[in-house]
């Protein structure tokens, strides 16, 4: 309570104690049953016809009971939805394996990526993936989704620049469980730390061959007292790191000597350039003739890049520092030795014009040259270019998905060709050239090879191999089974799933009609779920193919008499949405479609137009998409099935297909409840209220309590009332709120903690037989 110690005026706002309860939905469908693909085991909600298609893919048959039903809801008005795709327990999902690069040159033993259907069923078995990698040693890769047309690969999915680094922004685990409509990724066990005997591997960068010069080092410091260093350690970005050199003590009287000298001293200025343990865990070493930076794996993330600054030149670190392979001994002495016809290029002697060439561990690759056309002028070093150039451009057009050739370089320089790694990052560094007529010409066969700068990534193990498949068509995903769902199945998802998903109003199992002996257990559980959670109706499906003319043939079916339950008759022939008159000419014109979708489809809309107190039946409710029905029900066969509780679609002249009932299963059990608009009305009016009057729950138990519920649920039902939900002319006709002490409750009620309301109303009923009585009027006399 507010507290007023000095006087003043003092403004308080107080609780009117109005709370309006809003109506709850009643035309939320649920489709439970079997689909071809999609998420099993789950509600998914939609409200459209391409949202189901996005999750459930394509109607792909005739027999696509649930495609073909969910088409004719949404044909017939439906809105919201819930696909509740079913599968039996050993179900499988298609998959397929992909093993790594590995580490040394050998691939994984094991695969470091399983590629799944995002389902279990056998459509995945007609989905392929391909693995590009435009360069097998880069640490990313694309991973394309598709399906094998005519010996084709036709894409449907692409997911690019993907990588094995978790918490990078393209780490495919993430990225496919984003994106992705057809598949699923897992980490294989070469790419599980928990499972892999060597899974990640440390990241390195090694410099190229800093020679055996004594004063390399010392001439190339020039007297300087610090040197910079750019590295990008796991990711974090570029940094210049500053050395001090001043006490490294380096004075080129040996080469090797100030190399272990600079990689301690460059060691320590990486240390202490922060204190981070990606930083403090790093070492530099040098093996002649090469230094090597290593950060230690640490949860799949090692990475190194950069390499630049006075020191990674130095270190011949830096991108532009390749393999190369220089001929040996020098070549071309006269100006005619690259022209002459008995001893050139062209001479018999030198043929064929090929090499076998090795770069950074591709190959070997046969690499033919011509040089038929290329035009030499008797001039040693001009033609020696142009020896050069073809060489180069053959090499380049040798492989064109792997850098290291197709920036390879290819020059003439001081009577020797000096051949260059194109890959500024490779797992393996070199250049050789194997013996050969033309090889040996050139002197590349015995050519010397100097080491250029390597990098490994931390992820470079567990980076998948390419894969393609056979021609490029793909690799094809296996294994995927499909396997019905069992009674049990939907008894455990309406416990399990559905009960826990509250808008649901109505439930539709396509695929699952009553059969000519009476109703499965997947009905019957059905029924039993509606009945128990006393907020939905189950609209049953009779069998297809089969006549209802008479009592006998419809007591055979063994209808469940039910209040939450309804069924309409006969099923549907719809166009077939597969027929095509030039691309599949012989498939049926039209598909048979149980009458469920189009009765859902209608509540909803007559819902939407009128009300859930409209039955939604008449002239009004045409049925759309309906080529014709499967029996053609006149008013001696509906005589026989009304009663029953079977709702019937009839052909009406100038009006087409239409709703023609509107009873419930308990028709003659419970005569109350007998139609369709009053049990689902009663439905909408009892969860409104309970949803509305929730805030109500721990208030203390007394009148005020009491005045509050009268107001809000009679304003609630008030407003029913002026929309024409009820019978009566007035509100005291149409309906009453009671809740008192005395006449709702006792107090042995409150005392037990209940507060009782009592809500009554007079349902508006179909004038299901409109009787006009004619008299003929005698004339008076």
């Amino acid at each position: 309570m507010a507290v007023y110690q000095s006087p003043g005026v003092y403004i308080e706002e107080i609780p009117s104690g109005a709370r309006p309860i809003e109506g709850a939905a009643t035309s939320v469908a649920a489709f439970v049953g079997s689909a071809r693909r999609g998420p099993a085991g789950s509600a998914e909600p939609i409200g459209k016809l391409d949202d189901y298609k996005s999750l459930y893919g394509d109607i792909t048959s005739e027999d696509d009971a649930m495609g073909l039903a969910v088409q004719a809801f949404y044909l017939n008005g439906g809105k919201k939805a819930f696909i509740c795709r079913l599968a039996g327990g050993l179900s499988k999902a298609a998959s397929v394996s992909v093993n790594g690069q590995g580490s040394g040159g050998a691939n994984t033993a094991q695969p470091v990526l399983v590629v799944s259907a995002s389902s279990v069923g056998d459509w995945g078995n007609d989905l392929y993936i391909r693995i590009v990698k435009p360069d097998p040693d880069a640490l990313s890769f694309d991973l394309e989704v598709g399906a094998r047309i005519d010996g084709t690969f036709e894409l449907m999915e692409r997911f690019a620049g993907l990588d094995m680094r978790a918490g990078s922004d393209r780490y495919v685990i993430d990225v496919i469980a984003d994106q992705s409509r057809l598949i699923d990724v897992a980490l294989g066990p070469d790419a599980q730390a928990e499972l892999a005997a060597s899974d990640y591997a440390d990241a390195t960068l090694q410099g190229g061959d800093t020679g055996t010069e004594a004063t390399y080092f010392t001439a190339g410091l020039g007297g300087a007292t610090s040197g910079t260093l750019t590295l990008n350690l796991n990711g974090r970005g570029t940094e210049t790191i500053t050395v001090d050199l001043s006490t490294a003590g380096l004075d080129g009287s040996d080469h090797v000597d100030d190399a272990d000298l600079l990689a301690a001293a460059v060691q320590a200025g990486i240390r202490a350039h922060s204190p981070l343990d990606v930083f403090q865990t790093v070492t530099v070493d040098y093996t002649a003739p090469r230094f090597t930076i290593t950060a230690p794996e640490d949860g799949s993330v090692a990475s190194l890049a950069g390499g630049g600054g006075t020191l990674g030149a130095l270190m011949r670190m830096t991108p532009q520092d390749r393999a190369t392979l220089t001929s040996e001994p020098a070549v071309g002495a006269s100006g005619t030795f690259f022209s002459s016809a008995a001893n050139g290029v062209n001479a018999a002697a030198n043929a064929p014009t090929e090499i076998s060439i090795t770069i950074d561990g591709h190959g070997p690759v046969a690499v033919a040259m011509d040089f038929t056309d290329t035009g030499f002028v008797g001039t040693n070093g001009t033609d020696g270019a142009l020896v050069a150039g073809v060489m180069e451009t053959a090499i380049r057009a040798a492989r064109p998905d792997l850098v290291s050739f197709t920036e390879a370089t290819v020059v003439y320089d001081t009577n020797r060709f000096v051949i260059t790694s194109g890959n500024p990052a490779p797992r393996v560094s070199g250049v050789s050239v194997a013996a050969g007529n033309f090889a040996d010409y050139l002197n590349l066969s015995t050519g010397t090879s100097v080491a250029g700068r390597a990098v490994t990534q931390g992820t470079s193990p567990v980076m998948p191999l390419q894969t393609l498949g056979s021609g490029g068509e793909g690799e094809q995903l296996v294994g995927g089974t499909t396997v019905a769902p069992s009674a049990a199945d939907y008894a455990a998802f309406y416990d399990g799933v559905l009960r826990k998903v509250p808008d649901v109003t109505m439930i539709l199992l396509p695929g699952q009609p009553y059969t000519e002996t009476g109703p499965s257990l997947e009905i019957s559980n059905t029924i039993a779920f509606a009945e128990r959670e006393r907020r939905m109706m189950f609209i049953a499906d009779p069998p297809p193919g089969v006549e209802l003319t008479t009592d006998t043939g419809i007591d055979a079916l063994q209808l469940t008499s039910s209040t939450y339950a309804a069924t309409y008759y006969p099923w549907v022939r719809s166009p077939n949405p597969l027929y095509n008159v030039d691309l599949n000419p012989t498939a049926p014109k039209t598909v048979l479609i149980p009458p469920s979708a189009f009765a859902a489809g209608l509540w909803t809309k007559t819902d939407g137009r009128r009300g859930v107190w409209k039955a939604p039946a008449g002239v009004e409710t045409r049925l759309v998409g309906a080529s014709a029905l499967e029996f053609e029900v006149e008013e001696l066969e509906q005589s026989t099935l009304n009663p029953r509780g079977i709702n019937c679609f009839r052909k009406l002249p100038s009006f087409g297909s239409v709703v023609w009932g509107s009873r419930t299963l308990a028709t003659k059990a419970v005569p109350e409840w007998r139609y369709v608009p009053v049990r689902r009305t009663a439905l909408f009016i009892e969860k409104s209220i309970k949803d509305g009057i929730q805030w109500a729950v721990f208030q203390p138990n007394a009148h005020p309590l009491w005045a509050s519920l009268r107001t809000n649920i009679g304003g609630f039902m008030d407003g029913l009332f002026r929309a024409g939900a009820f019978q009566g002319e007035k509100a005291n006709d149409a309906y009453f709120v009671r809740c008192n002490l005395g006449d709702t409750m006792t107090q042995a009620d409150i005392d037990r903690g209940q507060v009782i309301v009592i809500v009554g109303f007079a349902p508006l009923k179909p004038a299901e037989f409109v009787i006009v009585r004619i008299q003929q009027k005698v004339a008076e006399q």
